[in-house]
Parts: C-alpha cells; structure tokens; sequence
C-alpha cells in the first residue's frame, strides 16, 4: 500500500534504506488524454541502493511536492519523495 507521509507517520521515514534487485522499468506515455505503460524487462538485473537522505517536513502539508511511503502489512520498506520544479 502506496500512502502520503504526514505528521502521523513521519516515524517512517527513516526506515533504512535496504538494496533491490533492478531487473527492468516502466516506460509511462501520456497521449490523446490517457496514460499508457510500457514494461521493459532488462536483459541483466543489477543491485541498486540510495543515499540516506534527512528528513524534511517541509514535504508536509506541500502542494508542489510530497514523499510517498510504501508499506507492505504494517512494516514501511519503501519511500519515494517527488517534487514539482
């Protein structure tokens, strides 16, 4: 389950991050007014793990950007922050 951080589960976002394995990525398309995918499976997958990052409650409560945290049953193993520039 894919959830917005807020002030009540800010506590999860400094779950360590833990390596994947990469083994291909989605190509979005937007056109005529509708999202499509495309799935592209990598000849070769590779291990890949990000830079700790602080956290910033600015993210909070913000209309041009936000940090999404994925759960899988209670336990937070994933996070992604986006933001509008």
């Amino acid at each position: 389950m894919i959830i917005k951080m807020t002030h009540k589960n800010i506590r999860d976002f400094n779950t360590p991050n833990e390596s994947f394995n990469v083994i291909g990525r989605i190509i979005p398309k937007y056109e005529n007014d509708t999202w499509t995918y495309t799935e592209e499976i990598f000849s070769e997958q590779y291990t890949k793990q990000y830079d700790h990052v602080e956290i910033d409650i600015s993210y909070i409560d913000e209309n041009s950007k936000a940090v999404f945290l994925y759960y899988n049953d209670d336990n937070c193993i994933g996070r992604i922050m986006e933001g509008r520039y």
